[in-house]
């Protein structure tokens, strides 16, 4: 999260060979959109230690790794390679079985919270003296993934999940506030945690701003037709679970489509055109182009047209690799300079583009990143605004998309305007994305950390029912329901729109909470 957890490993690993005389190769295993910044800062702060870059998408390359790269443990100190490399069946032998290993070192290390998988058994199969796990997020959905991570370190000690999954299991709506905090106590014993407010005293302020945008007429058409198409399937749901008949084979395929319903939805407060170009002529029937059939689109232009000439620079998230392509066409047609990062970008292009970002005198303005793959490990503190375009329903996921901007290296206040299309279904999302966050607020509490050392938006809302990590039936039936009622309400209020002098306002409102230092904001555009 922007604490320098790399730099200490760094640290500690050269002070294990240099001061301790401990020799012995250590792996480290970390996300590909991080792999080169490791390699890089070994050789900025330890040029001494000899560090092999283990990763190639090509099977001869990856056989000669293994034959010959890796076959004298002598030669090197660390190697630093990927989850999938660490993965992929002919590295098995190498890993897991030649090699000894002094120090296995997981970043990210919440990727092995499902004790299930095929690469949790993998990892665990590596041969380590010892293990360290770094991770900004121990707790996202559940204690069971605690477990999962403890177990991977502590098998001996952590056998059993029972503990953990009764004192927080909300299928049967039970929470053992008591359990809960024995567990952030505990978690204390194995747990080294650095909060910013404790490691950068001097890290600039950052503002949250919950910016509640209009639906466009195109937006608003779309919404009921999706909410017409799928009344019937709603009804017969809300029924059945009332009734507690939620197993039959008819009911399954009514939640398919209920499901594929709230994802339609979802696509509809980004953008119409999701759905495909089409689109475009239906909202030229109602008078709108790319920009205006879009409340949040029309909102992010009016907030460049405000930012950008006094300076600020943009880093925008979007969870749509395709609701990416149209910023992308919409920035184009501002001739507004830019730089792009998702799944299918490049390690050699990652480097370039966020290298080119940062440069002190670069022209690019905006960086497009999807939520996951440009939520990990990448730093761009040169700019001083995040958008937060739609809202991901684990929010770890959007706390670490921030901390791309807001970390070490910051030196200007931090702004971040997350959209939320106003009476939709994104509105109860984010509400349950922030109820997910009371589970790691209360176990950090019996870790001995307070409300307050829980980020800016996490500790300002508990409840006393927070949602579970998987979508209920009950809580898909209230969102869509409490959608009905926005795209009626929407409809009965007619057209608001996106204005300057409204985006304007927006913008002074956000800069008054600021300046009185409040973490979150929450303001209204356009109604």
């Amino acid at each position: 999260m922007g604490l320098g957890k790399t730099f200490q490993v760094i640290a500690f690993l050269a002070y294990l060979k240099n001061e301790c005389n401990v020799n012995g190769p250590s792996l480290v295993v970390a996300p590909l959109s991080v792999l080169t910044s490791w390699v890089n800062e070994f050789k900025r702060f330890v040029p001494s230690m000899r560090v092999i870059r283990l990763h190639s998408a090509d099977q001869r390359e990856r056989e000669l790794m293994r034959t010959e790269l890796l076959s004298d443990v002598s030669s090197f100190d660390v190697v630093v390679t990927t989850y999938e490399m660490a993965a992929s069946q002919n590295m098995k032998t190498v890993l897991t079985h030649r090699i000894q290993w002094r120090y296995l070192v997981l970043d990210e290390g919440h990727r092995i919270k499902n004790e299930r998988t095929a690469l949790y058994d993998r990892l665990r199969s590596v041969k380590a003296q010892r293990k360290l796990l770094l991770t900004g997020t121990p707790l996202q959905n559940n204690l069971h993934e605690l477990w999962a991570l403890m177990h991977f370190l502590h098998p001996e000690l952590f056998y059993d999940s029972a503990v953990f999954d009764d004192a927080f299991d909300l299928g049967r709506g039970q929470i053992d506030e008591a359990a809960i905090s024995k567990c952030g106590q505990l978690l204390s014993a194995f747990m080294l945690r650095r909060l910013k407010r404790e490691v950068l005293q001097s890290l600039p302020a950052k503002t949250e701003a919950l910016v509640y945008v209009p639906m466009s007429a195109t937006q608003c058409e779309l919404s009921r037709q999706l909410l017409l198409s799928g009344a019937k399937v709603l009804a017969r749901m809300q029924q059945s679970t009332e009734e507690g008949r939620e197993e039959s084979g008819a009911v399954s395929k009514d939640w398919t489509a209920m499901q594929s319903l709230l994802l339609s939805l979802r696509k509809c407060c980004s953008h119409p055109q999701l759905f495909g170009s089409w689109m475009g002529e239906v909202a030229s029937k109602c008078g709108e182009d790319l920009v205006s059939s879009s409340g949040k689109l029309a909102t992010l232009n009016g907030l460049l047209d405000e930012l950008l000439p006094q300076g600020h620079r943009v880093v925008l998230f979007s969870g749509w690799t395709s609701m990416l392509d149209l910023i992308e066409e919409f920035l184009k047609a501002r001739g507004t300079l830019f730089a792009r990062l998702d799944g299918s970008t490049n390690r050699v292009q990652r480097a370039i583009d966020i290298k080119a970002f940062n440069a002190p005198s670069s022209k690019l303005s905006v960086f497009l990143c999807s939520t996951r793959a440009g939520g990990l490990g990448i730093t761009l503190t040169s700019a001083d605004t995040v958008v937060l375009y739609d809202s991901d329903f684990n929010p770890q996921a959007d706390l670490q998309a921030m901390d791309r901007v807001h970390r070490i290296g910051q030196t200007r206040p931090v702004t971040v305007f997350r959209l939320i299309t106003h009476g939709t279904v994104e509105e109860r999302i984010v509400r349950r994305a922030r109820d997910k966050l009371y589970l790691m607020q209360q176990t950090m509490a019996g870790a001995g950390e307070t409300a307050a050392d829980v980020p800016a938006g996490e500790a300002g809302e508990t409840h006393a029912a927070p949602a579970s990590s998987k979508v209920s039936r009950a809580e898909v039936i209230h969102m869509l329901q409490f959608g009905v009622a926005g795209a009626l309400a929407a409809q009965q209020e007619g057209e608001t729109g996106v204005t300057p002098p409204l985006v304007r306002a927006m913008l002074d409102e956000v800069a008054r909470g600021a300046a009185a230092r409040q973490p979150q904001v929450t303001v209204g555009i356009g109604g």
